[in-house]
């Protein structure tokens, strides 16, 4: 079975900050790994943001309480809110910015050596007839 993996690059000290001290004194472990289904679900969106509406479904997912999961977002300061309809992690987006960037730089690396490559194939078939590649 194929598993579809998402990276993001996240801090390995991020149970160190501040707010996530606070949010595991106050709700446990069960608080911050709350916190990071939630980031990982934003992760997966292709906005990077996800409904306040939907907390209850995703709660009941992971077998936790959407009171619970709504203290995460809205009383940690650890989200940010969109027209009070959606949530999101400024430091994901931030994060995700500079993973979008190296993947595109990536793409057009590959399509610049794609097209050279293409243009040495050109070029040594096109010499006195013959297959030799030219460097």
């Amino acid at each position: 079975m194929k598993k579809d993996a998402f990276y993001f690059p996240h801090d390995s000290n991020a149970k160190d900050d501040p707010k996530c001290m606070v949010l595991i004194d106050q709700l446990g472990l069960e608080g911050y790994g709350i916190f990071w289904v939630l980031i990982e679900t934003l992760r997966d969106q292709p906005d990077y943001r996800y409904q306040l509406a939907l907390i209850p479904i995703l709660a009941r997912r992971f077998n936790t309480t959407a009171e619970k999961m709504k203290a995460v977002v809205m009383n940690y300061q650890l989200f940010q809110f969109d027209e009070n309809e959606f949530f999101y992690s400024n430091s994901l987006n931030e994060r995700m910015i500079k993973v979008e960037a190296l993947r595109e730089q990536r793409r057009l690396a590959g399509i610049a050596s794609g097209e050279k490559r293409s243009k040495k194939i050109e070029l040594s078939e096109n010499v006195n007839g013959r297959s030799t590649t030219v460097q």
